[in-house]
């Protein structure tokens, strides 16, 4: 008699955990501010030091590097009562409303003399192919992937030396297409040709 009322409590349904998260909860990231290092390479292409005021580097030493800074986050649905976890997605899961409207690469010194200071260098600039997202795109106005998601990092380096040996800084302009600005620059370095 035990038995059958012990396979009788245990063939009753309960109420079961299920997947309260699913895959269809978007996951997105929001930019919040953006990175900006020139840096000195080494020949096998290793990251070296970051520049400082003052320093001099070889144009084929040099790479810019360019990063949003994110901040991750995800909508879940709304339980009442319930307690659960969602396990974590991959980090920028579906990527963001947010759109690039324009990332210009400027010098605040004259490059050469179709680039004077604050005249766009975006196309002096190539991706560094080991760094970079192949789908990514240089145009004179705008570096990003051709749907206007933001590139979240990338590596650059100067196709040509300046004329002349000579101090430069580089400024870079991030704007997207909710109004959002962000500017930063390198310190004042000289590129030697």
């Amino acid at each position: 008699m035990k038995k059958i009322l012990l396979l009788l409590v245990l063939s009753i349904p309960l109420p079961a955990c299920e997947d309260q998260c699913g895959s269809d909860v978007p996951r997105f990231f929001d930019v919040q501010n953006i990175q900006w290092q020139a840096e000195r390479v080494s020949t096998s292409g290793l990251s070296g030091p970051v520049l400082r005021d003052g320093e001099t580097v070889g144009r084929a030493s040099l790479r810019l590097k360019f990063a949003v800074v994110v901040q991750y986050y995800s909508l879940q649905k709304a339980t009442a009562g319930q307690a659960f976890a969602c396990s974590p997605a991959p980090a920028g899961y579906q990527g963001t409303s947010e759109r690039v409207d324009s990332l210009v690469v400027l010098s605040r010194y004259d490059y050469d003399a179709a680039h004077p200071a604050g005249r766009s260098l975006n196309d002096l600039l190539d991706l560094n192919e080991a760094l970079s997202l192949q789908d990514v795109q240089i145009t004179p106005r705008n570096i990003a992937r051709p749907d206007g998601q933001p590139v979240q990092e990338i590596a650059l380096r100067l196709k040509q030396a300046p004329t002349a040996s000579a101090k430069q800084q580089f400024f870079v302009r991030y704007r997207q297409t909710n109004g959002e600005v962000y500017s930063a620059e390198t310190p004042v370095f000289t590129i030697v040709p």
